[in-house]
């Protein structure tokens, strides 16, 4: 399996959900807040690459397959917040792609992602349609994210950003070897942890709900498998009692 830090999230967040979704393959219906984000985010690369405002969210809504829900006067608010002029000529890499081992042992477990802007100063952008924004140290994406950056090129520290664009509101955080090791760590750590669920959920199917433990929380009201969890949980209980 090849990781990605929303994976490794999802997975802490409720590992039956993360099995389900990515050992099972079960797919999860769209998400209004999910399409906006692919939309913003595919509109904000081509208007870095020089398209014009209409034309780059005629793109947003194709990569977000044309979403029911979806806005064009929200996602053209969000869109024209990107800082495109300051950043235009400090722009290396748009929606940089990365794939590495987060070990240097035989078999280490590999982790991607994709870096929505990179500069020619090494610093890491990431566009966030969020409704309320965070403090970038907060979790581990954008440590994992830049110390793939200093795996590629080499670098001691990098810069890495949280661009909120409802409020025109950027958080950052000057990454040094030790907090990008920090996130390593945590990524190994865990997709060590799942590779072993997945091996022993295939010898022991029955005891699905006992490897990948459910986790309730408010996130259950747009679970797709929240009935389904609730059933097995219910018969799991019944069987303890007896």
């Amino acid at each position: 399996m090849i990781f990605s830090y929303s994976r490794l999230s999802l997975y802490e967040t409720c590992p039956f959900r993360f099995k389900k979704k990515y050992v099972d393959g079960y797919e999860e219906i769209e998400t209004l807040p999910l399409a906006l984000g692919k939309g913003v985010h595919k509109a904000a690369e081509e208007r870095l690459q020089g398209a014009m405002l209409e034309d780059s969210l005629i793109s947003g809504f194709i990569e977000a397959n044309f979403h029911p829900d979806l806005q064009k006067d929200e996602m053209a608010r969000l869109v024209a917040k990107v800082p495109v002029k300051r950043l235009e000529k400090r722009v290396l890499e748009i929606e940089k792609h990365f794939q590495l081992p987060l070990a240097q042992t035989l078999n280490a477990p590999i982790i991607q992602g994709y870096i929505d802007l990179l500069t020619k100063d090494g610093c890491l952008y990431d566009w966030k349609t969020n409704r309320v924004p965070y403090d970038v140290t907060s979790n581990h994406q954008m440590g994992l994210y830049a110390w793939a950056v200093s795996q590629i090129f080499g670098y001691d520290t990098v810069i890495a950003t949280l661009s909120f664009l409802r409020f025109r509101k950027e958080d950052k955080f000057k990454y040094t070897r030790r907090e990008m090791e920090i996130s390593r760590k945590w990524a190994y750590d865990l997709a060590i942890e799942i590779d072993m669920k997945v091996k022993e959920v295939m010898i022991f199917p029955k005891l699905e709900m006992d490897i990948f433990e459910p986790n309730p929380s408010s996130r259950c009201g747009t679970c797709p498998f929240a009935i389904e969890c609730y059933y097995k949980d219910q018969k799991r209980s019944i069987k303890q009692i007896q």
